[in-house]
């Protein structure tokens, strides 16, 4: 069967659970190609894949109510502007149901998702091309400088690039260096990593594997680390409070 099949396939089956007397269809469903997965082995893609968003179904029906809408909002209660709330809200909701199911990957592309909104109305409230060519020397050090070069803020004629199309780790070094944040450099690099190979594909490095494995291997630890390192960064950030 085609994936696109299949992926329709689990959508229908997503409605069919939201009843709660049909838990035990989606539960025996589960388990068949759970055991079906496991006796055929990793040949076997298309159902794993469909074995991975059952399991995901079935915490999204069990996560997805008042407490975690409540979580969220009350997360983000200080944030200003309205269309900001509501989108950083979304990718908490979607954080917290890779939280759930241990998807270290998912988990960590909502939260690269969530900070780099959140960097995106920095620069543009700010006007940090305003603020980066009155003081250019507060923006520059021994591997980025946000006038000129690859990181930069603008574009080789002098015109100024549009902030979504800047890269993170610019957005990143300006929004440090404007607010003075202290935050933990590795774990932030990994989880843009993570959300760069989860997001974009394409072949991996040796380091880069690395980290997609040890981010696997170490889901607890890394869940924390990562959530503290966004949590300490964007609360600096006092442009988007009340």
């Amino acid at each position: 069967m085609e994936k696109k099949n299949l992926l329709k396939l689990i959508g229908f089956i997503g409605e069919i659970s939201r009843l709660p007397e049909n838990q035990w269809f989606t539960d025996a469903l589960r388990s068949k190609f759970e055991s079906k997965s496991n006796s055929e082995g990793p040949k076997n893609l298309e159902v794993q894949e469909l074995v991975t968003e059952l399991k995901r179904s079935k915490y999204y029906l069990r996560t997805i109510d008042r407490n975690i809408w409540k979580e969220a909002i009350n997360y983000y209660s200080c944030i200003m502007y309205s269309d900001l709330k509501i989108e950083l809200i979304h990718d908490y909701k979607e954080m917290k149901i890779a939280e759930k199911s241990d998807d270290i990957i998912e988990f960590t592309r909502r939260i690269v998702m969530q900070l780099e909104n959140c960097l995106n109305a920095v620069c543009t409230l700010l006007k940090a091309h305003e603020i980066i060519k009155a003081s250019p020397e507060k923006y520059r050090d021994n591997n980025t400088n946000l006038l000129t070069g690859k990181f930069s803020f603008f574009n080789d004629d002098g015109t100024e690039k549009q902030v979504t199309l800047i890269s993170i780790q610019s957005k990143i070094f300006f929004t440090k260096q404007y607010y003075d944040i202290y935050y933990p450099y590795n774990d932030m690099r990994d989880m843009i990593t993570i959300r760069n190979k989860s997001s974009h594909r394409g072949e991996y490095t040796e380091r880069e594997k690395e980290i997609m494995e040890e981010a696997k291997s170490n889901i607890e630890e890394k869940k924390s680390r990562f959530f503290v390192c966004y949590d300490s960064f964007w609360k600096k950030m006092e442009v988007l409070k009340k």
